[in-house]
């Protein structure tokens, strides 16, 4: 598990400056240096909003989207801090709590597209098999 993951690497390496960073959904473009597979979540919900058709999206599952060269940011700076200054768990997150539906209606706004078949669900709602943080 992630937590599992934390826990080993703060116990591994006890006096040294370690840092674990947490991040929320990062936005922006695919990474030049390895994209990944998959669409990110931007990517879906774009494809969604030009696709036409109706799209789920839940309403009660919130995030604070970050940029990733806001993200970027954070790293900076955590990795310049004087020595033996900065260690343990950090959350980051942008400074907006959104619903998945907000994001999604947020790219349209921003893609100057309609957010109609944008339609919301109940996260609860929907077996997805394993626990998911709200």
């Amino acid at each position: 598990s992630k937590l599992a993951a934390e826990k080993m690497v703060l116990e591994s390496w006890p006096h040294a400056q370690t840092v674990v960073l947490r991040s929320s959904i990062i936005t922006g473009p695919q990474s030049p240096f390895k994209p990944v597979k998959r669409p990110l979540f931007l990517d879906f919900v774009a494809d969604a909003l030009r696709g036409g058709d109706p799209t789920t999206f839940f309403e009660d599952e919130f995030r604070c989207p970050i940029a990733a060269v806001d993200l970027a940011r954070h790293i900076l700076v955590l990795a310049a801090a004087e020595p033996g200054t900065k260690r343990g768990v950090f959350n980051a997150g942008g400074p907006e709590r959104l619903s998945r539906v907000d994001m999604a209606k947020k790219a349209a706004e921003a893609l100057r597209l309609s957010s109609k078949n944008v339609v919301a669900k109940s996260a609860a709602s929907v077996d997805r098999g394993v626990l998911s943080p709200a």
